[in-house]
């Protein structure tokens, strides 16, 4: 069937055919619960400049959205662009459409200069046949109020208004800087986290800092999720930059124990699985560790993009990489291997035992301690 297709992968050309795409994301996904006037209603919030669909004939059977942000790594943010709603019509599934999709996606991401591409795979095999790989990772948590209690905290907790949104990002980059992976949001992400949807009203809290007051340490938005009798407290976003500030948060939470039975983090159990679009500019981009001094030669094997593959020689210093052609080539690396080393999940060491890096053992042990650092993780899911 696959060849009997013949497939055109492009933006979409009206608003036809992003309601046709809006069509197949509500059969591919149950419309989220809503209906395909959901997906049609993100795909606008995106712009149909980042929606890509694949036409065979005049019929759009599938397609994406692309979301433009950065991810903090070392202490820097590197351009990344996010994949949404990867749809499929079903009568075409296996036919190759999606693969067909993904590679001119990959293609068009890597020549428009992004550096990273990342995703939430509702299948492995797809993504990973071109490219991506497990990088960080993403986890719900359940939390019972009542052991929440105890945790007293300090500051003033207060209702945020739309004067403290600009404080409330400054809150979430201090503390995204710090880690390995999390997103330099974009208005539009901004706007779904702190602004109220069709489904729920949405509760944002603010925490100011007992000691310079006026000062945000911390932030909390939620929203409330009926069950059979007592609610539960959906958090969408949280941030606390001192243990006084969090602890205020979990006296909050604790607060809501005579109707709430427990606090759901709204994070997917998924893993977000990563693709280095660019290598010599996704070393450049990121921060290392200010005390490591080192000269890594990699061969990189990219099969999709051409322009990844070869010798490259990344030269650590001072926090900073530069990267030059050439070199020994003693460290071998898939681009699928390289994710998970880029983003510190894995270390050098342990890609080896499955078979997307290889080197002597000196070499892997100076690479993982190029690329150690806090564990990545996200909480923007899209």
């Amino acid at each position: 069937m696959a060849n009997k297709l013949r497939m055109q992968v492009g933006r979409p050309a009206d608003t036809d055919a992003v309601a046709a795409l809006a069509d197949v994301i509500d059969q591919s996904f149950a419309g989220f619960g809503r209906g395909p006037e959901a997906a049609r209603q993100w795909l606008d919030q995106l712009g149909h400049e980042n929606v890509r669909v694949v036409r065979v004939g005049a019929r759009v059977v599938a397609g994406l959205g692309i979301l433009n942000f950065g991810q903090y790594f070392g202490g820097r943010s590197v351009s990344s662009a996010g994949i949404t709603c990867v749809g499929v019509s079903p009568d075409v599934r296996g036919a190759g459409v999606g693969t067909r999709l993904m590679q001119a996606t990959v293609r068009d991401l890597a020549r428009r200069g992004f550096a990273l591409s990342v995703l939430y795979p509702s299948t492995w095999g797809l993504y990973r046949a071109v490219g991506y790989e497990p990088a960080g990772t993403r986890i719900t948590y359940e939390l019972s109020t009542e052991k929440l209690a105890g945790h007293a905290g300090s500051g003033a907790l207060r209702p945020a208004t739309e004067a403290d949104h600009a404080a409330i990002h400054a809150v979430h980059e201090r503390r995204a800087i710090a880690t390995a992976g999390n997103v330099c949001r974009s208005d539009l992400t901004w706007q779904r986290i702190l602004e109220s949807g069709d489904e729920h009203k949405r509760y944002v809290y603010v925490i100011e800092s007992e000691h310079k007051r006026g000062t945000l340490e911390g932030y909390l938005a939620y929203h409330h999720q009926h069950v059979d009798g007592p609610y539960e407290v959906v958090v969408h976003d949280h941030a606390a930059l001192t243990p006084a500030a969090g602890r205020r948060l979990a006296s909050f939470l604790a607060s809501h124990s005579t109707m709430v039975r427990s606090v759901i983090l709204d994070a997917g159990p998924s893993e977000p699985l990563l693709w280095i679009l660019d290598v010599r500019k996704a070393l450049c981009a990121r921060g290392y560790p200010s005390g490591v001094r080192a000269e890594i030669h990699f061969e990189i094997e990219d099969a999709l993009l051409k322009e990844n593959n070869g010798r490259i020689v990344l030269k650590v210093d001072g926090g900073r990489g530069k990267v030059r052609r050439g070199g020994r080539g003693k460290l071998k690396v898939t681009i699928r291997g390289l994710a998970p080393l880029y983003t510190g999940h894995l270390s050098a060491c342990e890609l080896r035992m499955t078979g997307l890096i290889d080197g002597p053992d000196d070499v892997l042990c100076e690479t993982s301690a190029v690329f150690a650092g806090p564990s990545p993780w996200m909480n923007d899911r899209f």
